[in-house]
């Protein structure tokens, strides 16, 4: 029975491994999207997932980054707007972020 559940996670695992290389090569070539929200975006693709809302202050980004809070703010909303990110349940202001699960599909 093991073995079911670990082919199972694999396959799920390959599946989200290919949905995340297709978001970095999205955000990579976006015309949309400039050096900063990359930044973001790789900073909070190494935290994030597609399943649960992970809270990432923005404060800590800025602090990791070595950016101004309201670069990370319109940063943020550029990768909302662009279908990279998704809030949480409890919106933007609660710093709840995940990767579109949407994405891909």
């Amino acid at each position: 029975m093991a073995a079911k559940t670990d082919r199972s996670q694999t396959r799920h695992r390959k599946t989200d491994d290919v949905t995340r290389q297709e978001l970095n090569q999205y955000v990579a070539s976006s015309g949309r999207l400039d050096g900063v929200d990359v930044r973001v975006f790789l900073y909070l693709s190494d935290l994030l997932n597609f399943e649960t809302p992970v809270t990432v202050p923005q404060i800590q980004i800025a602090e990791v980054l070595q950016r101004r809070k309201p670069h990370i703010s319109r940063s943020i909303k550029n990768l909302v707007d662009a279908g990279v990110l998704v809030p949480g349940p409890n919106g933007t202001r609660s710093s709840e972020w995940m990767l579109n699960p949407d994405y891909g599909t």
